[in-house]
């Protein structure tokens, strides 16, 4: 079974122990404790048959949101947690933007995110969202 959940400050020290096993580069504490506490940002978190296996942090921006990082623990990979967890924002945004690992832009790009002139900065946009902006403008 596989859930979704918001991240909320109790949930701190949960994604904190799932970053340090997937051995990314770590953020500072405060930077996490900003976007729970103050809802800079905001944060899911994947549940696999109850155990938290992944998650991901993103921040709105004036006309698009950022994800500053996704990460599913290493034992729930390929099993397409980070597609439903990735999901999740992109069907709620216009523009979706991210900086990546060289090594995992093949799986952004198959998610329909394109390069953009700045390596490992990718974009996705949401077309369903832009065809009414773009409907709405040429009505006017």
């Amino acid at each position: 079974m596989i859930k979704i959940i918001r991240a909320k400050r109790k949930h701190f020290n949960t994604i904190r122990r799932m970053e340090i096993k997937t051995k990314l580069s770590l953020w500072p504490k405060w930077l996490y404790k900003a976007l729970l506490v103050l809802t800079i940002g905001y944060g899911f978190i994947i549940l696999y048959k109850n155990k938290p296996a992944g998650f991901l942090f993103a921040i709105p921006l004036i006309s698009s949101v950022f994800i500053h990082q996704i990460s599913i623990l290493p034992k729930y990979q390929k099993k397409g947690l980070g597609g439903k967890l990735l999901n999740k924002i992109l069907h709620n945004n216009k523009k979706t933007i991210l900086i990546t690992k060289q090594k995992v832009i093949p799986w952004y790009l198959k998610k329909g995110f394109v390069k953009s002139i700045i390596p490992q900065v990718l974009i996705y946009y949401n077309h369903h969202n832009l065809k009414g902006i773009l409907s709405a403008t040429k009505c006017v």
